[in-house]
C-alpha cells in the first residue's frame, strides 16, 4: 500500500520515469540553478549538509542525479553512474531524492544505496524546491552544472561524460 501511495503521489508531482535525453536545458526549463539553492544546503542521508556552491568551489562540475529508491530505470542506470564517479574526478556526483518523508521511505532509500554500492553521496529534496527549480518531470532524470550553476545537460540517460567534462 505505501508504494501505491508513493507511485500516486510521485505522478502527482511529475515524477515517473520519462524518456530520451535532451543536452543542455529542456522546454522552459532554466538554464541556470538560482544562486539561493546553490548556497541551500540540502542533508545527506547521513545528515551532513551538503552545499552545492561549495562543491563547486573545488573546481569540479557538480551532476545530479535524480532519483528513487523505487524507480527499475534509476537502479538499471546506478551501474554507469557508479563508474562515471570513479573514473571522472573533475565530476562531484550527488544523488538527489525528492520528496517529503512521508512520501520515501528511509530504509527503503538506504538499503538500494546500499544494494547498488552507490559512493557518492545522496541528498533528500524534502521540499522539492531543487526539484522545481531544475523542473524535475521525472526519474531518473540527470543535470550536470558547471561551476557557476549553468545547466551543461539534462536527461534521462547517462551523458557522454566525456564531451561534457
Amino acid at each position: 500500500m505505501r508504494y501505491l501511495a508513493v507511485c500516486v503521489l510521485a505522478l502527482g508531482s511529475g515524477l515517473c520515469a520519462c524518456s530520451s535525453p535532451q543536452q543542455g536545458a529542456d522546454g522552459g526549463a532554466p538554464t541556470v540553478l538560482p544562486s539561493s539553492l546553490l548556497q541551500a544546503p540540502l542533508n545527506d542521508t547521513t545528515g551532513r549538509p551538503l552545499v552545492i556552491a561549495d562543491e563547486f568551489a573545488t573546481g569540479k562540475k557538480v551532476t545530479l542525479v535524480f532519483w528513487q529508491a523505487w524507480c527499475a530505470p534509476c537502479r538499471a542506470e546506478a551501474p554507469e553512474l557508479v563508474a562515471a564517479s570513479r573514473k571522472y574526478t573533475s565530476m562531484e556526483i550527488v544523488g538527489v531524492v525528492s520528496g517529503p518523508d512521508d512520501a520515501v521511505d528511509a530504509d527503503e532509500l538506504e538499503r538500494a544505496i546500499r544494494e547498488l554500492g552507490l559512493p557518492y553521496r545522496n541528498v533528500r529534496d524534502r521540499a522539492l524546491d531543487l526539484t522545481r527549480a531544475l523542473e524535475i518531470r521525472g526519474t531518473p532524470t540527470i543535470v550536470v552544472l558547471d561551476a557557476t550553476g549553468r545547466v551543461l545537460y539534462r536527461g534521462h540517460e547517462a551523458p557522454d561524460w566525456e564531451a561534457l567534462l
